[in-house]
């Protein structure tokens, strides 16, 4: 589990306490960029892996990044 964030998933779980079936949220860090951090469920990353398919949730779109936002005054 290369991905896992071990910093923000310190008090949850350990990734070798964990089964493949776990629904459970936890933290990721995307293999891409390792200042995307996003939130999933074990089972929903294992299907992502399985599936070839991007699970970082802000590569995908889907959370707009922090430069996109605009200052509060």
């Amino acid at each position: 589990m290369k991905e896992w964030d071990y910093l923000n998933n310190v008090l949850l779980l350990n990734p070798s306490e964990i089964s493949e079936s776990n629904t459970k949220s936890v933290w990721w860090i995307c293999q891409n960029d390792s200042n995307h951090h996003y939130k999933m469920s074990i089972y929903k990353r294992i299907q992502c892996e399985k599936r070839s398919k991007e699970p970082c949730s802000i590569c995908k779109g889907r959370r707009r990044k922090r430069e996109h936002f605009l200052p509060f005054k």
